[in-house]
């Protein structure tokens, strides 16, 4: 039983740990998208311009609410295992 709880902690150790990673990837990324976005010609000069200006911001967005959905999932996981710490 005992070893089957630390397997257990092993197990939810190493998710939160790939979720942290995953989160500063998509970070990473976004701010990449980001500093993309700002080299992009405010008043487009051509449509492929506009087009990949356009796929940035709805990148970003996307993004952003992957980077807002991990933050949550990493909340609750945490509070789910201080929950279990303290029965």
């Amino acid at each position: 039983m005992r070893i089957k709880l630390i397997y257990i902690y092993i197990y939810i150790y190493i998710l939160l740990f790939s979720k942290i990673i995953f989160l500063q990837l998509l970070k990473l990324e976004k701010a990449n998208k980001e500093s993309e976005l700002i080299r992009c010609p405010k008043h487009g000069r051509r449509s492929e311009e506009i087009k990949k200006k356009e796929f940035i911001e709805t990148k970003l967005k996307y993004l952003e609410d992957k980077i807002n959905i991990l933050n949550k999932n990493l909340k609750y996981m945490k509070l789910k295992k201080n929950e279990k710490n303290n029965i």
